[in-house]
């Protein structure tokens, strides 16, 4: 019991720390570009940061927390990872139809399909950190996430500061992300994995079909929040999303924070579920929930207190980042939010409630479709902020319901679903 107490603590601890410390880096990022180059340029990057996240869902499938909960191993390492591959193919052309198609300048275009790249490298390296997980080994992704961040914002900066040239640091942090996943990743999951297991193309094929309810969730779940920026650009251009992608930088960090509280405990969720343990699965949320409630909190006051000073000290030479400090709290806010809906994204899943996940998301996504260019030309930044916030309650409610639903079924009849298939 002594052993397997150290083992969760040394795995909560490698992946809490090497999560955040990937999450600054990609949040120095923004400072980076907005201290050497302009806030045009941190548009850009914006922009490629949104395009990317959207098709990012499609490459991750929303398949690892139903990989990490395949208790019974319905489904081979092989068949994970090589329906990885499959995704990320499809997501990378997808990238072309922002990229390309929509007559983006060369630079703008080729930094979103470069970024893209980038993302495609995390995608693989997500598939590998299940195998990880599975074995109880998630300090194995954790170190990786460190070493990921360290190295990526490093080689950005260093080429950025030399060339200042947006496109040929992203190039080098997507190059280098690569090297990590091949030297590191790679030869991890080998030796924690089963891959004497042969993958079948029937087998991978019968895998997307069966979490494709999961990738409709993730795209609708990921373009709640990626659509009002997408919408300011559209309306206001790209210095005015500069602005305000630096601003709401920080709340990243808070968000990310939350989020990474109870990823370690998907696995934990899924056997307290499957074995009926009402009192224990309902005592997890409630101890997830007050947590991320706690960070939330923490954050709301830092932002309230030290917002101004911050952003000064952050972007000394951007005055129109400190105009606009108003931006920070409201951020926080749904920052926070978005944790509490990727926690039930999380919970819905674990259950295979993905009906009410869809359902929930798509609630979610027509709201903020319907709000943006009504909010955002009224009260502009602040519009953004709104329109998403109120997009993301209408979607956690939806979750909220429909998980106490399926939940309170399985513990009170038994005939629920149960993660282990």
């Amino acid at each position: 019991m002594k052993e397997n107490t150290a083992s969760i603590q040394r795995n909560f601890m490698w992946n809490t720390v090497g999560s955040l410390v990937y999450q600054g880096c990609l949040w120095a990022m923004t400072i980076l570009v907005a201290a050497l180059a302009s806030l045009e340029d941190v548009g850009v990057l914006r922009l490629c940061m949104s395009i990317s996240n959207m098709l990012f869902t499609v490459a991750i499938y929303g398949i690892r927390a139903f990989q990490v909960s395949d208790l019974s191993g319905k489904y081979s390492d092989k068949d994970y990872v090589f329906a990885r591959f499959f995704t990320c193919g499809a997501a990378f052309a997808a990238c072309l139809v922002p990229a390309v198609v929509q007559g983006k300048s060369f630079a703008v275009a080729a930094s979103i399909m470069v970024y893209m790249l980038f993302r495609i490298s995390e995608a693989i390296m997500d598939v590998l950190h299940g195998i990880d997980q599975r074995a109880d080994r998630l300090d194995i992704a954790g170190k990786s996430f460190t070493m990921r961040g360290i190295i990526s914002i490093v080689s950005f900066a260093l080429v950025l500061g030399v060339s200042k040239n947006l496109l040929l640091a992203l190039v080098v942090m997507a190059l280098c992300s690569f090297a990590i996943v091949l030297l590191y990743d790679v030869p991890a999951a080998k030796r924690l994995g089963n891959f004497t297991r042969p993958f079948t193309l029937i087998n991978s094929a019968s895998l997307l079909k069966e979490c494709f309810p999961l990738v409709c969730y993730a795209f609708l779940n990921t373009a709640i929040a990626n659509i009002p920026v997408l919408f300011l650009e559209s309306i206001h251009g790209s210095a005015v999303l500069g602005i305000y992608s630096a601003v709401s930088a920080p709340a990243v960090i808070i968000q990310m924070g939350a989020t990474y509280i109870f990823t370690p405990f998907i696995t934990g969720f899924a056997r307290l579920y499957t074995d009926k343990n009402q009192k224990g699965f309902y005592g997890m949320i409630a101890k997830m929930s007050l947590a991320i409630l706690a960070i939330g909190v923490c954050g709301v006051i830092g932002g309230a207190l030290l917002g101004n000073w911050g952003l000064h000290l952050i972007y000394p030479t951007k005055p129109e980042t400190w105009q606009n400090v108003g931006l920070l709290v409201p951020t926080i806010i749904s920052a926070v939010v978005t944790a509490f809906v990727l926690f039930y994204n999380m919970l819905l899943t674990i259950i295979r409630d993905f009906k009410g996940l869809v359902i929930s998301n798509l609630l979610g996504i027509v709201f903020c479709v319907g709000a943006c260019p009504v909010l955002i030309r009224l009260y502009s930044l602040q519009g953004t902020n709104l329109a998403l916030l109120l997009s993301l309650c209408v979607q956690l409610a939806g979750l909220m319901c429909f998980g106490f639903y399926k939940s309170k079924k399985h513990f009170a009849t038994g005939n629920g679903d149960t993660p282990t298939a």
